[in-house]
């Protein structure tokens, strides 16, 4: 699995957001968040389920949960953003400069919407990290698909690319 490029370090408090462009996405974890079946596999696969294990739990301080919400209420927050998705998808570039990456996630308006629903504090240069962030959670509780390759991130709609 190919790792994914933030734009940031994220600390465990975001109201801490740094904009630093090109370095790895990570989030410091108590060693009691590691689970002890980690231990048994692969350094990589490891790895990767440790960022996904992360991805999830820090989504879910700061944002409802896609699986409880889905299951209670007919309406969800991600409604617009899934659907933006059956229409649409992107292609990130982890070597993108700055303003590519900022107008191609400025694109997805329902996200940015989303977020300033939730986070109304976060400062305008904060509103990608989080936008690409979001995604990437989204993808993670499966309501939008994601592929890394080459260097790239597609995010895409989880149905139309089980059939492609």
């Amino acid at each position: 699995m190919g790792f994914f490029i933030l734009r940031a370090l994220i600390t465990t408090h975001l109201s801490k957001l740094e904009f630093r462009p090109r370095f790895r996405f990570y989030t410091p974890l108590s060693v009691a968040s590691v689970s002890e079946k980690l231990l048994s596999e692969s350094k990589e696969t490891r790895s990767s389920n440790l960022i996904r294990h992360t991805i999830r739990k820090e989504f879910l301080k700061h944002f409802p949960n896609p699986e409880r919400i889905s299951k209670r209420q007919k309406g969800s927050p991600y409604d617009d953003i899934v659907a933006w998705f059956s229409e649409h998808s992107m292609d990130l570039d982890n070597d993108a400069d700055d303003s590519t990456y900022r107008k191609e996630l400025s694109a997805v308006t329902p996200l940015i919407d989303f977020i300033q629903d939730y986070m109304p504090d976060l400062e305008a240069n904060q509103i990608p990290l989080m936008a690409e962030f979001v995604l990437h959670a989204l993808a993670e509780y499966s309501l939008i698909s994601k592929k890394s390759y080459h260097g790239r991130v597609n995010f895409n709609d989880m149905l139309g690319s089980m059939f492609s």
